[in-house]
């Protein structure tokens, strides 16, 4: 394995300087057929443009973490269709959004290969941004299986051990702690939950974004345990 280490930019990612980029990958990449370029940073058109140009032998791959309309939409996928399909540009905030999308269709076009994490994923990029199916791979989040001293308790030695009660029904919360994740909307879904199931708790492992989150909360507090950042061999 090699490493290649570049020095920061003063404003800017690397990734925004193809052209220098492009003078050490020449020096030490040779482009042959059994070359991959795997990419995950969006927006990177311009050094995709790179890649492409100088490593014509070369395959890359993108794989796409995230898509700049799923946060202004709160992934409604609907409302991008429409943005696009009436292109009704009257606002500065849908015509950046306009232009960031077209730039990831650019994207996806110029690459051999793109990986998506979910179904919604794989749908959108055939049915709204257009691209070829066959280039497509779904590829779903997992955890991997690792032997573990919890695996080897049963479910009651489990609750005695985190003096969780038998009967309490546990509703389990693992991701990030911001609004586009949909935190908020789960809390207040857990307080009409808990009027008909007072038996019940939601637990909430992970970082917090922000203090917001937190204020969803009323009549259902003592219902739901914050856990915080948990390792994966904690959790």
């Amino acid at each position: 394995i090699k490493y290649m280490f570049f020095p920061e930019f003063p404003c800017r990612n690397f990734l925004d300087y193809p052209q220098i980029i492009d003078k050490f990958f020449r020096l030490y990449i040779e482009d042959t057929q059994d070359n991959i370029f795997s990419i995950n940073h969006s927006p990177c058109i311009s050094f995709l443009k790179m890649l492409r140009h100088s490593y014509p032998l070369s395959k890359i791959i993108f794989t796409i973490h995230n898509q700049s309309w799923t946060s202004p939409f709160w992934g409604d996928y609907k409302k991008l269709h429409l943005l696009i399909k009436k292109r009704k540009n009257n606002t500065e905030s849908n015509k950046f959004l306009l232009k960031y999308v077209n730039e990831e269709k650019n994207m996806y076009e110029l690459v051999d290969v793109v990986i998506c994490l979910s179904q919604s994923t794989y749908h959108t990029l055939i049915d709204i941004y257009r691209i070829n199916q066959d280039k497509i791979y779904l590829i779903p989040n997992g955890l991997a299986k690792c032997s573990s001293q919890l695996y080897t308790l049963s479910k009651a030695e489990l609750r005695k051990q985190y003096a969780i009660d038998e009967q309490e029904k546990l509703i389990l919360f693992v991701g990030r702690l911001s609004k586009t994740k949909g935190i908020e909307a789960l809390i207040q879904a857990f307080e009409y939950v808990v009027k008909d199931i007072p038996q019940v708790r939601l637990l909430i492992a992970g970082c917090t974004i922000n203090h917001s989150c937190y204020y969803p909360i009323n009549k259902a507090v003592t219902r739901v345990t914050w856990l915080g950042q948990l390792s994966s061999n904690a959790l």
